[in-house]
């Protein structure tokens, strides 16, 4: 016990006493009656505060708990996260743009596809899995003896125009048309501004509602609005 619950204690006993001891002596029945009426009132208001505060410690103590979850699935996730890099991209070069990645993360990126646009459309690469270390295309560089040739991506896996696809797969002006997708080793789906080398978007599908641009992660790519995909099944829809 301490010092504050024996002070109350004290006082609230004394409150009470006295009420008997005036009434048994003055034979003051209202006054007796409070004094034992404002040691009970003491008590309850002491009962209240410890209430109170034992309910704030509570919820101290489940928000430390949840923060320290938090932190642990953080660490969890950065443990296995897939960096994807980007080394280079012939946008001003070919029809069909090509790009170097690499990937300098933790664990491998699965399903990485790569979406730009370009030229008035929206141009995306076939998904694949790239490991930790490693780049795509596997080989940066081709040595023939007689020249060195540079090898690419190219982003060949279909295309469409810009007005007939979702807005939220990449965007017209840089550094935003270039965006790469995949998922982690724990099932979480990663978006890639590549030009910016930033860190990436998370979504958690398990405990998040799903963004447009989830899609980019499925095969069959279904790049068409996202208030269109209700209405018709994609396997109707005409493809690139």
């Amino acid at each position: 016990m301490n010092k504050l619950e024996v002070g109350f204690g004290m006082t609230a006993s004394a409150l009470v006493i006295s009420g008997v001891v005036v009434g048994f002596v003055t034979q003051n029945v209202a006054g007796a009656a409070g004094l034992v009426a404002a040691g009970t009132a003491l008590v309850i208001f002491y009962q209240s505060y410890e209430t109170r505060k034992a309910a704030e410690a509570t919820k101290a103590d489940a928000l430390a708990s949840t923060r320290m979850l938090a932190e642990v699935q953080r660490d969890r996730e950065l443990g296995v996260q897939p960096v994807v890099v980007l080394l280079d991209d012939t946008t001003t070069e070919t029809e069909t743009p090509g790009v170097q990645v690499t990937n300098v993360g933790s664990g491998p990126a699965i399903g990485l596809r790569i979406v730009q646009l370009h030229a008035g459309e929206m141009f995306w690469s076939p998904p694949q899995t790239v490991a930790a270390g490693y780049t795509l295309p596997p080989e940066l560089e081709i040595d023939t003896g007689l020249s060195t040739f540079r090898r690419w991506e190219t982003l060949d896996g279909g295309r469409q125009a810009v007005a007939s696809v979702d807005p939220s797969f990449a965007q017209i002006e840089k550094p935003n048309d270039l965006i790469a997708y995949c998922i982690d080793m724990l099932g979480n789906c990663l978006r890639f501004r590549l030009r910016l080398g930033e860190p990436p978007t998370v979504w958690h599908p398990a405990t998040e509602p799903e963004p447009p641009w989830a899609t980019a992660l499925k095969e069959p790519f279904d790049w068409r609005h996202a208030n269109l995909r209700a209405s018709v099944p994609f396997d109707k829809v005409s493809q690139p």
